[in-house]
């Protein structure tokens, strides 16, 4: 018997569906044959791809269109003209969660870097300003971190993202990497007051609080914010000399 996956089969059902006007027909033996589990990983692929446009473009049904695609990756996950036909269906119908998980997979399997820091890009978006997922935008901004070294763009949503969040270590972590990032003295002393806030009055970490308002001293010494921080930390736990140093 031929292969219900081949082209030459699938092109004869097509062509008698188109004459006869019964895609409704030739849907229901596809999607029977699919399901089946007699055919090879490269048949299923080819009619569950085949049968996806006939669902979609001939009887205008969606559903069926995407359970189609859905088996195909079941034994296909690498299958990209799969992932693109949901990604437009996702696209079309504004499902905006199934749009980003396909996006995911696409990136996943995506080598071209520019491809890839596009599709993550369009991920963490749609998760933080459609969504609203902010751990999943987190998710998807360290991807594009780790794929391209520290982008700026990546690094200033983490550090937007985990402040809303109050997650105050990765917080510093990442205002720390815009230090690193900035070549603009003004801008670095902006960046490390605002840790030395979190610092100081978010975790009580005295400590390290004044370590970095030292270090803002450092960029520019008669900065009158990081001198007020000093001066009250020092007298709050009484050292007198570091208060005279600073004077």
């Amino acid at each position: 018997a031929e292969d219900p996956g081949s082209e030459p089969v699938l092109g004869q059902l097509e062509r008698l569906a188109e004459e006869g006007g019964r895609y409704e027909e030739l849907v229901a033996l596809a999607e029977g044959v699919l399901l089946g589990g007699d055919l090879t990983r490269d048949a299923i692929r080819t009619l569950g791809l085949r049968a996806a446009k006939w669902n979609g473009e001939n009887m205008n049904d969606i559903e069926r269109a995407q359970g189609c695609l859905k088996r195909v990756l079941e034994v296909d996950p690498d299958c990209r003209r799969a992932l693109e036909e949901l990604e437009k269906i996702y696209r079309a119908s504004f499902e905006m969660k199934e749009l980003c998980e396909v996006l995911m997979l696409q990136a996943d399997k995506e080598l071209d870097v520019d491809r890839k820091h596009e599709l993550l890009r369009e991920v963490a978006s749609i998760n933080q300003e459609q969504l609203g997922d902010l751990e999943q935008a987190i998710a998807a901004w360290t991807a594009i971190q780790e794929l391209a070294g520290d982008d700026r763009e990546a690094v200033e949503n983490l550090v937007e993202l985990y402040e809303l969040l109050g997650r105050w270590e990765d917080y510093l972590d990442a205002q720390e990497r815009m230090v690193g990032l900035s070549a603009v003295p003004l801008e670095q002393v902006a960046l490390k007051l605002a840790m030395g806030d979190v610092l100081a009055s978010r975790l009580e970490d005295f400590p390290r609080a004044i370590d970095v308002y030292r270090d803002i001293l450092e960029l520019d010494p008669q900065n009158e914010d990081a001198l007020d921080h000093l001066e009250a930390m020092y007298t709050a736990e009484e050292d007198w000399s570091a208060v005279q140093d600073i004077l």
